[in-house]
């Protein structure tokens, strides 16, 4: 196996791993795709978006990002709203009833990511930290 095999295989096994530890796959939360826990998290950080800013965040087409809408609307995750203005656009936010329910799971996520860290020390956090960036600035 070379070097690079091995590197995917383990961010395969990581992130297989991390979904086990961080979800209770009961739980309606982790059946989501990756593409639309990637749409509450955005949504969650910018409250509401156009269509055509969704499908630029997650580099699909428009039409992708509205079927992908379209599933998280009929689902209940999501809300549409036109806007007042312009007839033709469409706001996309978390469904009212689902913001206190997004919140908390970001928020379990993250505490249970940390703890699935926790075997690493101090300076192995920070190298693997500096390495994860150097992953992100070269491939965004």
């Amino acid at each position: 196996m070379t070097i690079h095999s091995r590197v995917v295989s383990l961010i395969e096994q990581i992130g297989r791993m991390m979904k086990e530890h961080v979800c209770d796959i009961s739980a309606e939360e982790c059946k989501l795709t990756v593409n639309q826990v990637m749409v509450l998290h955005l949504l969650d950080a910018h409250d509401r978006l156009a269509m055509a800013d969704i499908a630029q965040a997650l580099h699909i087409t428009p039409a992708s990002a509205t079927s992908l809408v379209n599933r998280m609307v009929d689902s209940g995750w999501l809300a549409r709203a036109g806007d007042p203005n312009d007839r033709r656009k469409v706001w996309v936010s978390i469904h009212p009833d689902r913001k206190e329910s997004v919140i908390k799971r970001k928020e379990e996520h993250r505490r249970k990511m940390q703890e699935f860290n926790s075997v690493l020390s101090e300076h192995q956090l920070k190298q693997l930290a500096d390495i994860l960036q150097i992953l992100v600035d070269r491939n965004s």
